[in-house]
């Protein structure tokens, strides 16, 4: 295979796997196109760990929630739940800040702030909720019975909900 024929290829190749692909090996013999084809799907598989036909892996990122007043809820999730800001974006017009827990969890919860909004959240029926487990869960009710949020308990079941600052639920249960 020529120089200019293996340029063309990897390019092609790039284009369509995008970020995965660091560079292209290919072995210049008399074989046939197909040959190289395989070549390089095999390389390919090799360097980027994807086996065909393997199944794709999800993991829980982030729960996002559109905030009234962001420095509001902030200091609610960090007095509540211990939540602390790990990362933030300024944008033109919003921010999104993403806090996260003390266990160092990949899963985060994302605060977005924006600059033109008003008026509260319409929530809807807030059939929704996010869950927390507490390490000492009779300490968290006293605490956040303290701060005058809880909104919902369940005795018979041993849990309880808080609300945030803009009426979201999130669920507090023992470990």
């Amino acid at each position: 295979m020529k120089q200019d024929a293996k340029k063309a290829f990897a390019a092609t190749l790039h284009k369509k796997e995008r970020h995965q692909v660091q560079y292209i090996s290919l072995i210049d013999t008399a074989s046939s196109p197909s040959y190289y084809n395989n070549a390089v799907k095999m390389e390919f598989v090799n360097m980027t760990g994807i086996k065909k036909g393997a199944k794709t892996m999800f993991h829980f990122a982030h729960n996002n929630l559109n905030v009234l007043d962001l420095d509001r809820s902030m200091k609610f999730y960090e007095e509540a739940l211990g939540l602390k800001e790990v990362r933030r974006i300024n944008g033109e017009g919003f921010i999104i800040v993403y806090l996260g827990d003390a266990h160092k969890s990949k899963h985060l919860l994302e605060l977005t702030w924006l600059k033109d909004r008003k008026e509260p959240y319409n929530l809807g029926d807030n059939e929704f909720h996010l869950a927390f487990t507490a390490d000492d869960f009779d300490a968290a009710h006293e605490k956040h019975k303290e701060m005058g949020c809880i909104c919902y308990e369940n005795p018979g079941m041993g849990i309880y909900f808080i609300s945030d600052p803009d009426g979201y639920w999130l669920e507090v249960l023992p470990q």
